[in-house]
């Protein structure tokens, strides 16, 4: 009974709950665990593991003891902003950003393969074009210049054609 406690055993339960069949995984990836688990359902989808993928993800840094030590670290690593204005802290890719604004959520997504949606007679909200999960690993927090060289350069679309300013 100990192990169960201690393994994170979420989403084999999610799927036995569901009747889901064929693969399923725990990420744990810090503030990248959802990008992550996209990439992982749309490889899993495009090489004919499954055909659709449920991706669930949630956190929540500043519940209880947790802020005190967590949002603590962020903050002294520069990883967390301390602006003020959400409109001048809320910059994600832009190189104005300082920093991460610390908080809680949750998303739930389905990933399905094309076929799979004609054949549901349903039309797809949004379409998983392209999936790039990258880190420095020698430095995480690193979000200075080199950083955002290094993997717009891995781009085959420029950030600035999608509308971010770097």
């Amino acid at each position: 009974r100990y192990i169960f406690r201690v393994l994170a055993m979420g989403h084999s339960q999610f799927a036995e709950y569901i009747g889901a069949r064929g693969p399923n995984t725990h990420v744990n990836a810090a503030c990248a665990s959802t990008t992550h688990a996209m990439a992982i359902a749309e490889d899993w989808i495009r090489n004919g593991r499954a055909r659709r993928v449920v991706v669930v993800s949630g956190d929540d840094v500043i519940s209880g003891s947790l802020s005190q030590w967590i949002g603590t670290s962020l903050m002294a690593s520069g990883a967390a902003t301390a602006e003020g204005d959400l409109r001048l802290a809320a910059l994600p890719f832009d190189k104005r950003r300082n920093g991460m604004i610390i908080g809680m959520g949750a998303a739930a997504l389905v990933v399905e393969s094309e076929d799979s949606v004609r054949e549901r007679g349903v039309r797809a909200n949004n379409r998983v074009s392209a999936v790039l999960s990258d880190t420095v690993l020698f430095r995480a927090n690193l979000v200075g210049e080199f950083r955002l060289s290094y993997t717009r350069n891995r781009f085959t679309t420029t950030p600035s054609t999608l509308g971010f300013d770097f």
